[in-house]
């Protein structure tokens, strides 16, 4: 046994030091449930295939239910719900059937935590099922929020926590108080750090891969361009484990090469019988036997099972959460402003519970409300936050540790009700500049912060009244305002749009209108951005008749414009304030458009001279610099082929 697993086998020791109670649902083997009882927890497993049942029952304190789980089933008290619920819907290798396959578990999971209510529940699934079923993961997760819960996700990869495999897990957690996922381990365990004893030996009955099967996995390798065989390397960690990889000669299985160059399979161990509760089943993929089965056989030797330790990758350091409901000063002050909000008409009960109080700390950001309402400051007294200042101020203040890339929200999801209801006011309104500017800033109204600074107080439910009764007025005249200063821009084929006023609005207008009737060759524009709506025009079909990827608002060009006469697709950055095409910018474009049939002119567009010299030394070669203030001229970066063209003429 290596030193490796003796310290799983040492680490993940069930022992019930507590009286908090948690249900298990498809528990399987009991990886998770595992990881709840080396912290302490009493555990009760429920799960329909026989051998997973007896596996659980062997290692683990708690009991394990033999049974098919079903909407309205009667569960014993819990404090704590957990659960796998099936990945085969949602899995990239299968039919992906989603909520329409059978076998789907999300309905009597969450049917589980409306019965129960607990204090806390935990489920894992599928990477994949925040991408092509990323809609079904956001309805799962309103229905668990409706329930009165903070719900967090994330994705999390075994590697990252002790575990020699790369095997990545979505997983999500309700609670009502506070939670903490854990923070990633300094040292990467390898396949040697857990089966380096074994790898280089051949035992009997070891499955050695035939010149076939070597050739047929060598085509596939060739075919898929891996840049390195698959297989187990002492040296890094193994991909993810499956029963599929473990089973035979299949193009993703597990193998390690020997000395003599051969290939030896890993495949499951089937040394032991099922009624000892060992056996890996199919149908549970995530099958976990815990301690004692740690020395499961690897082709009757000695060794560790990968597949167990990943599965229970999430447990080898303690997950921070309070089992305890608090009323803390920042829940005080979320609390607070929803009620404001709820008084003057702000529908934030559609939103999500998590939403809801993610709003609620924006507008307590933007007015500076630490402690007190009597705090407030407004856009007059000049204090502008960004959406990156404003998550600092929610972490600082909160205690939360929202990450400062998930600035975008902000803007978007966060402070939209409040901005267009003119409670909080961008600093775009007050002086020329683009809405999404990361330099823009928010503030409260005067007169929002002045409504604040009164709640609470006697003349609370008049200054409301007031306040409601100028907003329709001042709704009023801010549209009509904003109507007056939007940008009209007319497309190449006659029809006009309308961009929101600011600088970098001003010249996308005159790349549309300027630039491409002199250089575009009849380009007719396929993408068009805006602040307000981000595809202000978007031409889907024809992007992707030309082998166009799908991205990213944020990773898009400003626009993107095609001549059909030359086959050339214009991929155009406004640049105000940042935004040029850089060398990394244009490798990054380049090679997600290797499929694409046109050929590529990246452009990057100033409004003045001034602005060009301020960039001019980022820009790639071989891109083109066109500015507003002399539309007639462009400057091409590297002019070889120019100097080819004059010689050819001469």
């Amino acid at each position: 046994m290596t030193e490796f697993s003796e310290h799983i086998s040492n680490l993940l020791v069930p022992q019930i030091t507590g009286r908090e109670k948690v249900v298990d649902l498809f528990a399987g083997c009991g990886g998770l449930s595992l990881g709840f009882e080396a912290a302490g927890f009493v555990t009760r497993g429920f799960e329909m295939v026989s051998s997973a049942v007896q596996t659980y029952r062997r290692n683990l304190n708690g009991p394990c239910e033999e049974v098919k789980l079903e909407v309205g089933f009667e569960y014993p008290s819990a404090d704590v719900v957990i659960g796998g619920p099936p990945c085969q819907p949602f899995r990239v290798r299968g039919k992906q059937q989603g909520m329409n396959d059978a076998r789907d578990g999300f309905p009597i999971f969450i049917d589980a935590v409306k019965r129960l209510n607990p204090r806390l529940f935990l489920f894992e699934n599928v990477r994949n099922l925040m991408f092509s079923h990323r809609w079904y993961l956001d309805l799962i997760l309103n229905e668990l929020e409706k329930l009165g819960y903070v719900v967090e996700f994330r994705c999390l990869n075994a590697v990252n926590f002790g575990v020699p495999q790369n095997r990545e897990r979505l997983v999500v957690v309700g609670h009502r108080s506070s939670f903490r996922f854990p923070e990633h381990e300094q040292h990467v365990a390898t396949v040697g750090d857990a089966i380096g004893d074994t790898m280089a030996t051949v035992p009997d009955g070891a499955k050695i891969l035939t010149p076939e099967q070597d050739a047929y996995i060598a085509e596939y390798e060739r075919k898929s361009h891996c840049a390195r065989p698959r297989g187990l390397y002492p040296d890094m960690p193994s991909r993810t484990v499956t029963c599929r990889n473990l089973a035979g000669a299949t193009s993703d299985m597990q193998r390690v090469r020997l000395p003599d160059g051969r290939r030896r399979g890993f495949r499951a161990s089937r040394t032991h019988s099922s009624s000892a509760g060992t056996r890996c089943s199919s149908s549970r993929r995530k099958a976990t036997p815990s301690r004692p089965c740690w020395r499961t056989n690897w082709h009757s030797r000695s060794g560790t099972r990968l597949s167990g330790a990943a599965a229970l990758a999430p447990y080898r350091q303690p997950w921070t959460f309070d089992m305890k409901p608090r009323s803390t000063r920042a829940d005080r002050l979320i609390g607070q402003m929803l009620d404001v909000l709820a008084a003057t008409g702000i529908p934030v009960e559609k939103e999500p519970v998590r939403t809801r109080r993610r709003i609620a700390e924006a507008a307590l950001a933007v007015a500076g409300i630490s402690k007190s309402f009597t705090e407030a400051h407004s856009s007059d007294d000049g204090c502008f936050l960004t959406t990156r200042q404003i998550i600092a101020f929610e972490n600082e203040k909160f205690g939360r540790t929202y990450s400062p890339g998930s600035y975008d929200d902000v803007r978007r999801r966060h402070l939209i009700l409040l901005t267009a209801a003119g409670y909080v006011v961008n600093s775009s309104s007050l002086a020329s500049q683009s809405t999404n500017n990361l330099t823009c800033g928010y503030a409260a109204s005067p007169d929002f912060a002045a409504l604040l600074r009164t709640y609470g107080k006697p003349g609370w439910k008049k200054a409301v009244a007031d306040f409601m009764a100028q907003r329709e007025t001042l709704r009023s005249e801010l549209e009509r305002k904003r109507e007056l200063e939007r940008i009209p821009v007319v497309l190449p084929s006659g029809v006009e749009v309308k961009l929101s006023a600011g600088e970098h609005n001003a010249l996308q207008r005159d790349i549309v209108q300027k630039f491409l009737p002199r250089f575009g060759f009849g380009a007719e524009v396929l993408y068009l951005g805006d602040a307000t709506d981000r595809y202000l025009v978007r031409e889907t079909e024809r992007l992707s008749q030309l082998g166009f990827f799908v991205l990213e608002h944020d990773e898009l060009p400003d626009v993107i414009a095609y001549s059909e006469s030359k086959n050339l697709l214009f991929l155009v950055e406004a640049v105000h304030s940042s935004g040029e095409i850089t060398e990394l910018r244009m490798r990054k474009l380049k090679g997600k458009l290797s499929r694409c049939t046109a050929s590529l002119a990246f452009v990057s567009a100033f409004a003045t001279r001034k602005d060009f010299r301020k960039s001019s030394a980022n820009l790639a070669w071989e891109s083109e610099a066109w500015i507003a203030e002399y539309p007639d001229h462009m400057i091409h970066f590297n002019g070889w082929k120019f100097l080819e063209l004059q010689q050819r003429k001469s």
